[in-house]
């Protein structure tokens, strides 16, 4: 069976090579301190007053990234922030939309009244002619009306 790494003596070897002078390694997020990450913001420096207004007003996704140190709850927090106002424009236009429907239909049966009011056997043959074209013309073998029919027939008697 192959060995999956060298032997524990090459390593050594390997390591004495490289030597000590190596460039710093990224360390994980939130690792290597000995101070907590809520600590850790009261020694960051404020940001200055000029950065604040050299942001963008309206963040897009491409901006809103995940940043060191941040948890995934304090990350969703922000987007939510961010998109907060889109999405309560749309929940309003969406509103609107919902109550301009009923005045239309409010609309509609209004004026269906004012018509029968004013002629109402035109508007009976209108509205017949309207569900005579709404009507199924196709019909089953198997519709309500003929199985009950058939069910309640008489066999013919055989002799």
């Amino acid at each position: 069976m192959p060995q999956k790494r060298a032997k524990f003596s090459e390593r050594q070897a390997l390591r004495k090579s490289i030597g000590f002078n190596l460039a710093p390694t990224a360390q994980k997020k939130g690792k290597g301190h000995d101070i907590p990450r809520n600590a850790m913001f009261l020694f960051q420096q404020p940001p200055s007053k000029e950065a604040k207004a050299d942001d963008a007003p309206k963040p897009t996704p491409a901006q809103l990234t995940i940043r060191p140190n941040e948890r995934m709850r304090d990350f969703n927090q922000r987007v939510e922030k961010a998109f907060s106002s889109d999405v309560n424009a749309s929940m309003r236009r969406g509103l609107r939309t919902e109550s301009n429907q009923r005045k239309r239909e409010r609309r509609r049966t209004a004026e269906k009244e004012k018509k029968r009011a004013a002629n109402p056997y035109l508007v009976q043959a209108q509205e017949a002619a309207q569900d005579w074209k709404k009507a199924d013309t196709k019909k089953s073998a198997n519709t309500p009306a003929l199985v009950a029919e058939q069910a309640t027939r008489p066999k013919p008697k055989s002799d």
